[in-house]
């Protein structure tokens, strides 16, 4: 499952070695021009000045991607957030994680402007957070967990032009010991201009209650399971985006230069 993989997993997980898979997966992406079903929105080849006073947020405790994306911004978010768009549900839920029985249902506020690339004067986006929508989907059988529904609660911590942050609580109660733990993943988009995009996954496991004896296997299956769904999240969004720039150096690169900067830090 994303939020726990299998119990059985027993090694200490390594997310570098997972950004470098996703690397592999989606190197000179720029060259793709599969499919184009997120539409272009002109404001993204624009340069962008980091706003003055703006703050990274902090990560949740393990983060599991950090990764710049060959996609204007305000697409992206439309992509992501927009009850409009069916991208995240049929492209990465359905398509290409292999989850049935997707049900999204709308923000409960704002649900018509939400994700729209542009807003009327009397639109104020600061009123988006704490929006919240739920999500459920079956997910298949994998290794010793039978297939099982997957419960998520999305909300908009973050809303505006240069960076939008949504957190998540996945919760998978058929799943072994799946009603002591909670997943909480948090996901931040920035815009970096010229269209492109980065996305930083983290990551952390809630216990209700005294944590179960197997709570490590517990977290490091949840921790291998939400990277293999963001580098699964990544590689689509690739697949779908026609660059509109001549994108000089590969995801590859990128992922190893953040690489080699967490390790000389």
């Amino acid at each position: 499952t994303e939020s726990m993989k299998d119990l059985a997993v027993v090694e200490e997980f390594d997310p570098k070695k997972e950004w470098r898979k996703l690397g592999d997966l989606i190197r000179f992406t720029s060259g793709l021009r599969n499919k184009p079903t997120l539409p272009i929105v002109v404001e993204d080849a624009a340069k962008v000045v980091e706003p003055r006073g703006y703050k990274v947020p902090a990560n949740y405790k393990h983060v599991c991607v950090e990764i710049d994306l060959p996609v204007g911004f305000r697409r992206l978010r439309s992509a992501m957030l927009s009850s409009d768009s069916s991208f995240h549900t049929a492209e990465v839920l359905e398509n290409k994680l292999g989850y049935s029985k997707v049900i999204m249902e709308p923000w409960d506020k704002h649900d018509n402007h939400i994700g729209h690339p542009t807003l009327s004067e009397e639109i104020n986006q600061t009123d988006f957070l704490g929006a919240m929508r739920k999500c459920q989907y079956l997910m298949p059988k994998s290794g010793i967990v039978k297939s099982n529904t997957a419960y998520e609660e999305h909300y908009i911590a973050e809303y505006n032009d240069y960076s939008f942050i949504v957190r998540k609580i996945t919760r998978n109660p058929d799943v072994p010991y799946g009603r002591s733990f909670e997943c909480h993943v948090q996901t931040v988009f920035t815009n970096l201009g010229c269209n492109q995009s980065r996305m930083v996954a983290s990551v952390e496991a809630k216990f209700l209650g005294r944590p179960p004896m197997v709570a490590w296997q517990i977290r490091n299956g949840m921790y291998s399971g939400v990277t293999d769904f963001f580098v699964a999240k990544g590689e689509i969004i690739c697949e779908h985006a026609l660059n509109e720039t001549n994108h000089s150096r590969s995801i590859e690169e990128s992922i190893h230069e953040e690489w080699d900067a967490d390790t000389v830090s």
